[in-house]
């Protein structure tokens, strides 16, 4: 089913878009780094946040790029409630660096970009994967240049994370968390994967499983979850394929499994996974358990409901570890509805396909439960590469689904 017409877009109105763009958002996204020497730059995050509000305001001066009225009303109420509700915290500390966050988001939410055709989007989406899945393996064999590439250029939170995310062995890219890794992993999947229902090649196919496995070197309880999600659309998505592919997969891994038990047994991916599981400072629990780091914001927001800290700041609160929590604890529930109302909007007018707007907004909403994407820097430039690649397959004539 053709839904571009539904969405008032039909072949005529498409606006050609050269390689350039698509490489640029997923080189900027993936690859820009946060740290120099290992030091988290402050200064680097904040180029990045403008690099993108510039880019944006390229696509919408270039290409008319803005969105429906709701969404732009709904952007502009994030960064201006977001500013207000500062006056009604009851901390005097200011964190001014939260506004730029909202402001990058807003600049996300408004843009329309169903009429641009990036076909060469497909290429693009290849050389990240393959470049995510050498990581990955130079991660996995403890490749000396690629983990000192990572700890020198993309620390983030706090200095200790990468380094012990590379001694683990964890494939965590340039994400620094393995949860987020997991999120993003999972999107290259997708991304991979409804390229291959829609061409039929098998590399795309390949990069697809790629990642699964990839992520699943992560041993986090979300990359657990996110892989499984991920092999479930494979099974139902292969059509008859499923069976033999499954076959093959399992018996390979069974053969590999037991000719390499020994060496599997000493794996530190392997009590790393128990561990990530047993552990209760993991997972949904480590955020809002009884000891859950998440405590003091949850007592902020139930004391005081409707009086929102803006972008007020306390050692008592904590960010990052929910967006739900974040926004109502921002800007209450104002915030919390602009900010989901405007990401199913701008999913919902841009992409042409409706089961790609459900499947990113499901998986996106679900995983902000436990940590914040949406504010995320690298996220607002790979969700509009996302969009304008899932367009692309869409109007392909080559398309089967």
């Amino acid at each position: 089913m053709n839904t571009s017409a539904a969405l008032g877009t039909t072949e005529s109105d498409t606006l050609a878009v050269g390689p350039l763009l698509p490489a640029v958002l997923l080189a900027l996204g993936l690859l820009f780094p946060t740290s120099t020497g290992g030091n988290i730059s402050n200064l680097l995050y904040a180029v990045h946040q403008l690099l993108f509000c510039a880019l944006a305001l390229w696509l919408v001066l270039r290409y008319g790029a803005v969105g429906t009225a709701p969404q732009a009303w709904l952007a502009g109420l994030i960064v201006v409630w977001c500013a207000a509700a500062t006056a009604l915290s009851p901390f005097h500390d200011l964190a001014l660096g939260a506004l730029g966050v909202y402001v990058t988001m807003a600049f996300l939410l408004l843009l329309d970009l169903s009429r641009l055709d990036v076909a060469w989007s497909t290429v693009v989406l290849r050389v990240a994967s393959l470049l995510l899945i050498l990581v990955a393996v130079g991660v996995l064999v403890a490749s000396a240049p690629v983990t000192d590439w990572m700890t020198a250029n993309y620390s983030v939170a706090y200095a200790e994370l990468v380094p012990m995310m590379v001694l683990l062995r964890k494939p965590v890219f340039t994400f620094g968390s393995h949860s987020l890794a997991g999120f993003f992993y999972f999107l290259v999947f997708y991304l991979n994967f409804e390229s291959w229902r829609v061409q039929r090649r098998p590399a795309d196919l390949a990069l697809a499983l790629a990642c699964i496995a990839a992520g699943i070197f992560l041993t986090s309880v979300t990359a657990a979850v996110l892989m499984s999600v991920a092999l479930v659309l494979v099974f139902f998505g292969t059509g008859r394929a499923r069976w033999p592919l499954f076959g093959t997969l399992l018996l390979a891994g069974g053969v590999a499994g037991w000719y390499y038990r020994h060496e599997l047994a000493d794996l530190v991916a392997v009590s790393n996974m128990l561990t990530s599981f047993e552990s209760s400072a993991s997972g949904l629990s480590g955020r809002f358990g009884r000891d859950g780091n998440l405590l003091g914001s949850l007592e902020a927001i139930r004391s005081l409901p409707l009086r929102p800290i803006g972008v007020s700041a306390s050692s008592t609160v904590f960010f990052g570890d929910s967006g739900p929590v974040e926004y109502l604890l921002r800007g209450s529930w104002p915030l919390l509805l602009a900010v989901y109302g405007g990401l199913a909007l701008f999913l919902w007018h841009n992409l042409r396909w409706r089961r790609h707007a459900l499947v990113l907004f499901a998986v996106t909403v679900a995983f902000e439960v436990g940590m914040t994407v949406l504010t995320y820097h690298r996220f607002v430039y790979f969700l509009p590469f996302a969009v304008m690649h899932l367009n692309y397959l869409a109007t392909d004539p080559r398309r089967t689904t």
